[in-house]
């Protein structure tokens, strides 16, 4: 990981900006800031007056947060984009390249002229001579049009990565510092949809991806319609429920049963799999936003439930303690920010 960019996330909901560097094997932050995405932005996304006011968006957070960096690294979430690990066999990298292009109709439910691809190679077996690689994938029209809006907020846009790339990257430098030796997976929860990235124990590379339709969306509006709330009363209440946490996990209990089942069943297929008993869940993403998630995953998976430990990389500062409550919302932002 090295450090001279500023790192900015476009998800549905929400723009996050984050302005970091790696040093020592530590991050230090300088800067975190966030805002709302201009509603439908991703729908209207080639339209001229869509990208203007969401660059406007972009420009005053940039302002706010007072970064006079220009080179930014930005990163796609995965609602918007797809990606599937696969292994092959081993071959140089421009013929491994070739041969995932080549059939790249066969891993990515996309149109394959309209969508761009990137391949990473995540680890190689001397033994086996066979590599597991990353294919990550996403339309054309959205990032053309990400790229676009940053261009027309002032800013160079450097390179662009999905969530799973930046997240997975992050987990692996925390979980070798802690050394840490139990099978585990991490749930990205995000706006629309969430992921669960299951982690290679040994060498904390991602080797499994499962995606589920169980986002934050979608428990907002089970709350907001159980309990006949608008949506700003229902997202204050998903944060800081006071007297009303039965009322609130009776609302909201049918998407997180679905949730639960979803995490329980990739579980197995990859505990099946690996002959490896996963016994923890890191959470990142929206997950910070929902009051008591991990208790109640927990509850429901019989899994142990944290929040990713980011302070074991990151370095105490005023940043760190403003943004304490939500700073695993910001993975993938700092992650790619530090790439």
């Amino acid at each position: 990981m090295a450090s001279s960019s500023i790192g900015i996330e476009i998800n549905e909901h929400r723009t996050r900006i984050a302005h970091a560097y790696f040093k020592d094997k530590v991050v230090y932050l300088q800067a975190l800031g966030m805002t709302e995405t201009l509603p439908q932005y991703f729908i209207n996304i080639d339209s001229d007056i869509a990208m203007h006011k969401q660059a406007e968006v972009v420009s005053r957070l940039y302002a706010d947060l007072k970064l006079t960096n220009k080179k930014v690294n930005a990163v796609i979430p995965d609602s918007l984009s797809y990606s599937q690990i696969i292994d092959m066999p081993m071959l140089p990298e421009k013929e491994l390249v070739a041969a995932v292009r080549y059939q790249a109709d066969e891993f990515i439910p996309m149109n394959i002229e309209d969508t761009y691809l990137d391949v990473e190679i995540l680890r190689a077996d001397e033994g086996t001579k066979r590599v597991s690689i990353l294919i990550a994938a996403a339309p054309k029209k959205i990032v053309d049009g990400v790229f676009r809006t940053i261009e027309l907020a002032g800013l160079e846009p450097s390179r662009l990565e999905t969530e799973v790339c930046a997240v997975g990257r992050l987990v692996s430098e925390i979980m070798k510092s802690k050394d840490f030796k139990e099978a585990y997976c991490v749930l990205s929860m995000g706006f629309t949809a969430s992921s669960l990235y299951f982690v290679d124990n040994t060498t904390h590379t991602i080797e499994f991806v499962k995606s589920t339709r169980v986002g934050y969306e979608m428990i907002l509006k089970e709350i907001m319609v159980n309990l006949n709330l608008d949506q700003i009363r229902a997202s204050e209440l998903l944060h800081k429920p006071n007297d009303q946490s039965r009322a609130l996990l009776d609302a909201m209990l049918t998407s997180l049963r679905e949730l639960a089942t979803e995490v329980q069943r990739s579980v197995d297929i990859y505990a099946h799999k690996k002959n490896l008993p996963v016994t923890r869940i890191f959470t990142v993403n929206y997950s910070s936003q929902i009051y008591g998630l991990t208790a109640i995953m927990q509850e429901l998976t019989k899994l142990y439930v944290d929040p990713l430990p980011l302070n074991t990389v990151y370095v105490p500062n005023t940043v760190l303690k403003v943004f304490s409550s939500e700073i695993t919302e910001f993975a993938s932002v700092v992650s790619t920010s530090i790439l």
